[in-house]
């Protein structure tokens, strides 16, 4: 626990008295808003907590008014920022000055109940010292490696001048972060402050390399565990178990200090599939090697995962639906996806729709896996309904008057949970019927059946909120599934003979199980007009799977095959970008793998980025007797490079080549791209206007 203490803020007082009182304004009397805040939060301005409420020593009430950490924007954030830290020094500085006089501090004190926090936990906050019924105002800044300011708010002190408070990491956006928390008497003016840490947390990463975060695994592949626990000690001996849905070990070791990165697992290949954990402890009888060492029941650290046979990274199309804007596309490359239901005009819903081209057979069992991102205050605990959708849609074009009808009851409901936990809805009917091909697959829509309340927003991550680096944040399909079984082939019935010997019939030879495979994707670019190279990765357990056809498609498109090298790479080069628009396409390159008796089928999708091309442009120049009249260069050709031409390519502006006096000019002419072409490109050509009187 880190304790800082302050004394009276007589010199923090004198500083600067206007712009202190400035700064003061948005803290004191009637509640503020803040400057701005992000895209879809209903944060509401200055809370203050009443001494009875922060005073109760449960933490569960404590965590019920928690204040969330709601990072505040320019011009405000650096006028805080500066507020929270002078108040601090000041306090510091007082304090020492009555240490060197040898008087007896004023004092207040403010403890956080741990040095270090995980993301999305409870920040529990205690102050003494202050004076009863006083109202004590809070801030949280964050002083490296990025120094950032959080909202602020009030709380009362109560009859014996303590308070009790709590802030809500709810972003993992402060992982490696340094927090200062500063309390400031209103009518006292006295501080304290106290210093946490929102250090390095370990992940679970799904290369070797350790680059790439992933939480969902298939059947087979390897989960490598990546990071120290939590910010402790690197001088102490680590245990890591691995366990299964039912509870089991099915892995344990220890590591020595500084090798925790070593460690690795590889999901067995047949499952078992639902939630694993990864339990880390520390050993708890100091550093050492870890001969010595012994830990306690209870792990430092617990990290989950989902486990399916097959795992389907990000959806093939998803976005989000507004009432209050009815007509509107709520930008398909997004990365949030909302779900509320807040007035009668005020309401969110969500679409997706994933690839299962490379699933077939009997479905066991298959959910859909969100991620909440952020919530609303009165959003847990709500429900929220998953349909079957009935009719075609495109992320790119869908609004709420356009969206697509749905099924009259739903597949699944789900309550929901915390920001930074995930939702796991049940569809296990629905994908055996788009595989079986009963309904058409279109997907899914999440919506909220409650009655209207503020605040009730749940913003999940969209595939586009997966990167290069971390592919934790989008929807996740996960999907059981058995191979279809050959029909066998009768066997004759044999034609009696005189003999009493009965010839006994083979024993059939049981058909061995495809072992469970994974295909990772790789994201690919190209020019409108050129060519593009899709690659995929096929792996069963950690090594690659050779000599396997992948199929590959260009947003829904085939587009060809390639076969897999000796690390079970598939590379398919020229793939034509003409007819595919300039844009960012989350899931545009497809890939599936269709199995055989050996290795399971499996499916993957990544970004396809496709950028504008330069378009061919020809300007003819006029040369002419003067004659009084204005002439202006024309336009001999505009070319495209998929053989469009003219206004399907883009315009050219010739105004700065139009002239009437005699004279020989240098002109400048301008091209205007259409979607699909650069824009604004400049061609300079000197053109010869010769005007002969």
């Amino acid at each position: 626990m880190k304790k800082e203490v302050g004394a009276a803020l007589i010199v923090a007082l004198q500083i600067t008295t206007l712009t202190l009182m400035g700064l003061m304004a948005p803290f004191v009397g009637e509640p503020q808003q803040p400057a701005k805040t992000p895209a879809g939060s209903e944060m509401g301005a200055l809370q203050t907590q009443t001494g009875q409420a922060t005073t109760a020593s449960d933490l569960s009430a404590r965590r019920a008014l928690a204040i969330r950490a709601t990072k505040l924007y320019e011009p405000r954030a650096t006028e805080v920022f500066n507020l929270a830290t002078s108040r601090a020094e000041s306090a510091q500085q007082s304090a020492q000055r009555s240490v060197q006089e040898s008087e007896a501090p004023n004092e207040a004190t403010l403890t956080t109940n741990l040095d270090d926090y995980p993301p999305y936990s409870y920040v529990y906050i205690g102050g003494t010292g202050f004076e009863p019924g006083e109202t004590v105002n809070m801030i949280v800044v964050q002083l490296e490696p990025n120094p950032t300011s959080y909202e602020p708010w009030d709380v009362v002190a109560d009859e014996n001048g303590n308070i009790d408070t709590s802030w809500y990491i709810f972003t993992d956006e402060l992982v490696g972060a340094t927090l200062q928390v500063t309390a400031t008497g209103q009518t006292s003016g006295l501080t304290a402050s106290a210093i946490f840490t929102d250090a390095a947390a370990p992940s679970l990463q799904q290369d070797p390399a350790r680059t790439i975060k992933r939480d969902a695994f298939a059947w087979g592949a390897t989960v490598y565990l990546k990071g120290n626990l939590n910010g402790q000690s690197p001088n102490r001996c680590y245990k890591v178990d691995w366990v299964d849905p039912f509870g089991s070990v099915v892995q344990s070791s220890n590591f020595e200090p500084g090798t925790l990165d070593t460690s690795a697992f590889a999901v067995p290949s047949s499952g078992p599939s639902g939630i694993w954990q990864v339990k880390l402890y520390e050993a708890n009888n100091g550093n050492g090697p870890c001969n010595s060492a012994t830990f306690s029941v209870t792990p430092s650290v617990t990290l989950t995962f989902d486990v399916a046979r097959a795992v389907i990274i990000g959806a093939l199309a998803d976005n989000y639906v507004d009432l209050k804007n009815p007509t509107t596309n709520q930008n398909a490359a997004g990365t949030t996806l909302i779900v509320s239901k807040k007035s009668a005009t005020d309401e969110q819903r969500t679409f997706h729709r994933f690839d299962l081209s490379g699933i077939s057979g009997t479905i066991n069992s298959s959910k859909l896996r969100m991620s909440i991102s952020a919530e609303g205050n009165s959003a847990l605990n709500r429900i929220h309904d998953l349909h079957r959708v009935t009719a075609t849609w495109t992320d790119a074009s869908i609004t709420w008057n356009n969206a697509p009808a749905v099924a009259g009851s739903p597949t699944n409901s789900q309550t929901v949970t915390l920001a930074g936990t995930n939702m796991r809805w049940t569809v296990t009917s629905d994908v055996a019927a788009f595989v079986a091909g009963t309904f058409s697959n279109f997907g899914w829509r999440v919506s909220d059946p409650g009655a209207t309340q503020s605040n009730s927003d749940v913003t999940y991550g969209s595939t586009q909120a997966n990167t290069p680096t971390d592919n934790t944040k989008g929807p996740v399909l996960l999907v059981d599934y058995a191979s279809a079984t050959p029909t066998p082939t009768p066997t004759p019935t044999p034609t009696p003979t005189p003999t009493p010997t009965v010839t006994p019939t083979p024993t059939p030879t049981p058909t061995p199980t495809p072992a469970a495979t994974n295909l990772i994707v790789t994201a690919a670019s190209g020019t409108y007009g050129g060519t593009a190279t899709f690659s995929a990765t096929l792996t069963s357990g950690a090594s690659g799977v050779s000599g396997k056809s992948i199929s590959f498609m260009r947003n829904g498109t085939s587009v060809g095959s390639a076969t897999t090298n000796g690390s079970g790479v598939a590379t398919l080069t020229g793939v034509s970008l003409c007819g595919v628009n300039a844009n960012t396409y989350a899931s545009g390159v497809g890939a599936s793998f269709a199995g055989d008796t050996s290795y399971g089928a499996t499916s993957g999708s990544a970004q396809l980025t496709v950028g504008k091309a330069n378009a061919t442009v020809t300007v003819t120049p006029y040369t002419m007797p003067y004659d009084g009249a204005s002439h202006t260069a024309t336009v001999a050709s505009i070319t495209g490079v998929c053989g469009e031409t003219d206004a399907a390519v883009g315009t050219v502006d010739l105004s700065g080549t139009t002239h009437v006096m005699a004279n020989t000019y240098n002109d400048t002419w301008t091209f205007i791209g259409s979607a699909n072409y650069n824009q604004l490109q400049q061609h300079h050509r000197d053109a010869d206007h010769r005007c002969d009187r």
